[in-house]
């Protein structure tokens, strides 16, 4: 949920800066004046100081009730609390920039400089999320000692309580730039590419400068060389993030190859048995706060992927294996690309039909229509978000129950159980492989304090999942109902781009 958040803050100012025609336009497609005054500041930034208020109050009362009652409830309701305030910080944010103008204010405060504005008009948002982590703090640490002798049990390694700044860093570091980073490279370079194609032209029209500069200056003016170039260069850096973000992440976390060991060869194993090419198998260390697993590329040579120490150090090697078997299927069943062509396809269309909605009210360039415009851009933005986790539950139901399959295949180098020998089902889902997973799942919602029930808009929540799970025993691994699901939202989401391309060539005919 904290990587969507900080996806659509800045979907936010990107959306804004579209509206207005484009980065570096110093203005945020919403009419109002640059300046603001200081009512408006304060008006814009009090909300967000409120919501700050609240979150460490609501923190500080449900731990002092943790401390005397042992109440979960305690957990849930700053749980609720920091969440509802990073929703409500978001649409604060939206508001602020469309509303407002605080994007525009920004700029005219200090200068249409790269990323600079982009960056501090992200802040009060991001600083809700920072107040959430900062508030969660002791709790978490309560709960993390009172595991405290389980975990030794276990033989399991002890990680000292980091300390709170550290802790709200690691989240940060964690959380934001993950999104931030690739999001930040592509806007820099967007607005360079800005500043770049002005300055020829400037050159051009002064008649200044080397002969080859004023050509490439007299050919950037025409507005369609203009708009391929920018719409080329774009494209060329999102390549070049998909491509190197995997190498880069190892950079952003705090990670080490995971090669030696009796762990390390069973999950390499894995990934050879399964026929998928990881670059590295990464430890990601987080001082014990985390047990998650994720995949980072999708290149093969530039593909990670990542264990939490603390999942590694807590799982046993059954339920390990089953956490990386989920993030192998991820791969295997290219979620990241489906799901990224569904929602893209999602908003073209919507995009196409929003366009044809304004062609009876838009009079003339000069007559934008921005109130409706924007409340179109609101329900774009919104439909999308719910197709986008409506299929992306599915898609982990799918790695979920894809992971059980693999699971149910002997592992080569490894004995089978001798309660095996006899009754292992060819062709079926083992219930040997269902236990592995529902008891991962089980360990990393009670590691990672979540409760079993509570939804998850990416994932759904691990109560269902364990269902779905359950329902898949002893079932053919060639007809799962999941598969069926998602081969239709795949070609779903295929018929839907076709129609959005189709309905976008008529509306730029007519346009033309």
């Amino acid at each position: 949920m904290g990587s969507f958040l900080v996806m659509a803050i800045f979907a936010v100012v990107l959306s804004a800066d579209s509206l207005s025609g484009g980065a570096g336009g110093g203005h945020a497609g919403n009419g109002h004046a640059p300046s603001l005054s200081f009512a408006q500041w304060l008006l814009a930034l009090g909300p967000f100081g409120a919501l700050i208020v609240v979150q460490q109050i609501v923190g500080v009362v449900s731990e002092k009730q943790l401390e005397a009652t042992g109440s979960w409830r305690a957990v849930l309701r700053l749980d609720n609390t920091n969440l509802v305030c990073r929703w409500v910080g978001l649409a604060l944010h939206a508001w602020g920039v469309f509303g407002l103008g605080t994007l525009s204010a920004v700029r005219a405060a200090v200068g249409d400089l790269v990323l600079l504005d982009e960056v501090l008009v992200t802040l009060p948002p991001l600083a809700v999320m920072a107040s959430a982590w900062w508030a969660t703090y002791p709790i978490d640490v309560r709960l993390r000692e009172a595991g405290l002798i389980g975990a030794l049990d276990r033989g399991a390694t002890y990680h000292p309580p980091a300390g709170r700044v550290r802790f709200v860093f690691m989240q940060f570091r964690h959380q934001v730039l993950l999104v931030a980073v690739p999001v930040l490279a592509a806007v820099c370079v967007s607005e360079v590419s800005t500043i770049v194609t002005r300055k020829l032209v400037n050159l051009h029209r002064a008649n200044e400068g080397a002969a080859w500069l004023q050509r490439l200056g007299a050919w950037l003016e025409q507005p369609d060389a203009a708009q391929w170039t920018h719409t080329g260069v774009q494209a060329i850096t999102v390549i070049l993030i998909v491509l190197l973000l995997p190498i880069a992440v190892r950079y952003l976390w705090d990670t080490v190859p995971l090669r030696e060991g009796t762990t390390a060869e069973a999950l390499l194993r894995m990934c050879k048995q399964s026929g998928v090419k990881v670059r590295d198998i990464l430890m990601w260390r987080t001082d014990g706060t985390s047990i998650n697993g994720a995949v980072i590329g999708v290149v093969g040579r530039a593909r990670h992927i990542l264990l939490t120490d603390a999942l590694l150090e807590m799982l046993p090697l059954d339920q390990v294996r089953a956490v990386l078997a989920h993030e192998i299927a991820h791969v295997k069943l290219r979620h990241i690309p489906w799901l990224a062509l569904v929602a893209f396809s999602t908003l073209a269309l919507l995009s196409v039909i929003g366009e044809f909605a304004l062609l009876p009210l838009k009079l003339s360039e000069q007559d934008p229509v921005s109130v409706i415009e924007l409340g179109l851009v609101t329900v774009m933005l919104g439909t999308t978000a719910l197709v986008f986790g409506f299929v992306s539950r599915r898609f982990e139901w799918q790695a979920d129950a894809y992971a059980a399959k693999l699971l149910s295949e002997p592992d080569p180098a490894e004995p089978t159980p001798v309660d095996e020998v006899f009754d292992r089902p060819a062709g079926l889902v083992h219930t040997r492989a269902v236990s592995a997973m529902i008891g991962a799942l089980d360990m990393v919602s009670k590691l990672n304090h979540i409760p079993l029930g509570r939804f998850s808009f990416r994932h759904g929540s691990m109560r269902r999942r364990m269902e779905n799970l359950v329902l898949i025993e002893l079932q053919s691994v060639d007809s799962l109902p999941i598969d069926r699901v998602c081969n239709r939202i795949k070609r779903a989401g295929l018929v839907v781009m076709v129609i959005a391309a189709v309905l976008w060539t008529v509306r730029l005919s007519i346009g033309a």
